[in-house]
């Protein structure tokens, strides 16, 4: 899917693109991004814990994002698993190491639950973190939001820069049950795609995660029909 998104990009008027990639953890979207956008890019990372990839961006800011009015602190989850570090709990619960065809359960296949620490991290909206940048932002190209269980809340909270992005991508829940989300508070992608819309963003297209047993999360892209003409 990345392949798509890199065709519309490649094929944009703008000569240099503006990009954010929120929960950056190692860099890893920023790379398979460089790999395929033939255009030059000027990109952000945004994380709260320091993987050694600030090097990777123009600016590096090391903060969590969540939809809140002014800079506060807040607890963040971090688990034996780190990329499933979070602002919100998980729901251990319903996790389930065993039978992957458990429509009541979320299934996978190691240990991603346990807690290993538990601290306070700065916390800030994403407008307030690019207005920080002290740049004349017109446009904002991409914005790719990977937080865990909070990534409509990260959009919601780009608000003045809303109307200035052309594309977002989020990672979403494909279980089809509200009960069965790995986040405490998590939405399923039905609701994302709906509150997406009422952002003003329409869904281009769902990326399914190809692993070898059945995952229940995928990544969604969204445009903003009164930027981009698809």
């Amino acid at each position: 899917m990345l392949d798509s998104i890199s065709n519309i990009l490649n094929n944009l008027e703008d000569e240099r693109l503006f990009v954010v990639d929120v929960g950056c953890h190692k860099g890893h979207f920023r790379d398979q991004l460089f790999s395929v956008v033939r255009k030059p890019i000027y990109i952000v990372g945004i994380d709260p814990m320091n993987h050694d990839v600030s090097d990777k961006y123009d600016k590096y800011i090391k903060i969590a994002i969540d939809d809140v009015d002014s800079p506060t602190i807040k607890s963040f989850y971090e688990y034996i698993e780190p990329g499933c570090n979070s602002l919100l709990p998980m729901n251990i619960e319903i996790i389930t190491h065993n039978d992957p065809n458990d429509t009541n359960k979320w299934f996978v296949n190691q240990e991603i639950e346990k807690l290993i620490n538990k601290s306070d991290v700065a916390v800030d909206s994403l407008q307030n973190a690019i207005d920080f940048l002290g740049m004349n932002i017109l446009k904002i190209h991409l914005i790719k939001v990977d937080t865990q269980g909070n990534d409509i809340r990260v959009v919601k909270s780009l608000r003045n820069y809303l109307s200035k992005t052309v594309l977002i991508q989020i990672e979403t829940v494909i279980t089809h049950n509200p009960k069965v989300v790995l986040y405490e508070n998590q939405h399923i992608m039905e609701k994302d795609i709906e509150d997406m819309l009422e952002l003003g963003f329409t869904l281009l297209d769902v990326d399914y995660h190809d692993f070898e047993f059945k995952v229940n999360e995928a990544d969604a892209f969204f445009y903003n029909s009164k930027l981009l003409q698809l």
